[in-house]
């Protein structure tokens, strides 16, 4: 599973982050909206699931 995480505090991104991956979770990280929705339209926009 992908998950998007946004959040601009890095200490709690990190934490956030290592959490899922150590879970097997499939992680990207965005420091705000912006970057969030050019990810979004990157990953819609591949062919990756």
């Amino acid at each position: 599973m992908n998950i998007l995480i946004v959040e601009d505090n890095s200490r709690i991104s990190e934490f956030v982050v290592k959490g899922l991956e150590e879970n097997e979770f499939s992680v990207v990280l965005a420091e705000n909206g912006t970057d969030a929705r050019w990810l979004i339209g990157e990953r819609v926009g591949s062919d990756t699931p």
